[in-house]
């Protein structure tokens, strides 16, 4: 007895889809998706028209031996200076600023160096910087009951299940 051929077609999806989910299921397709992922970003993302008018601001460690050769700060960077920097994008008319900085202690400074930094960005510059959920440094052990848990964390990342 033979089964018509949509049904052989959609049994042959069946299992193929089976034996897909038990392969990413056991993370057997992460090292693939690792390996392609760049490829892929670059062939099917899409440019926005706004792209050409990104900039960046490095902080690298060209930027930390300048500053200490020139300016003898070592890091952490005093507040201030980041709040010039943002002071800067804003007088040249950015519109956003994205900071890839933690700020996870107490300024080095005082509270005072803190607070310019904080009234800095709230001065209108929409400015967006990553986010150190916890209520003590190296505290936490676990993603706070109180914080919405974004959906793409994943076993390994931080405060990961």
């Amino acid at each position: 007895m033979s089964l018509p051929r949509p049904l052989q077609g959609l049994l042959i999806g069946l299992i193929g889809g089976a034996i897909g989910l038990v392969y990413w299921s056991a993370g057997a397709l992460d090292r693939l998706e690792a390996r392609t992922y760049d490829w892929r970003a670059a062939r099917l993302a899409r440019p926005a028209p706004t792209t050409d008018r990104i900039r960046l601001i490095l902080l690298d460690q060209a930027s930390l031996d300048w500053a200490q050769s020139e300016y003898g700060l070592g890091w952490p960077w005093p507040r201030e200076l980041h709040a010039a920097i943002i002071a800067f994008c804003r007088l040249a008319e950015a519109r956003a600023l994205a900071m890839d900085v933690l700020f996870t202690e107490p300024s080095v400074y005082g509270v005072e160096d803190d607070r310019r930094l904080g009234s800095t960005m709230a001065e209108g510059l929409p400015t967006v910087a990553p986010l150190f959920a916890a209520h003590a440094t190296g505290a936490a052990t676990a993603w706070p009951a109180a914080v919405p848990r974004p959906d793409r964390l994943r076993a390994g990342d931080a405060f990961g299940p």
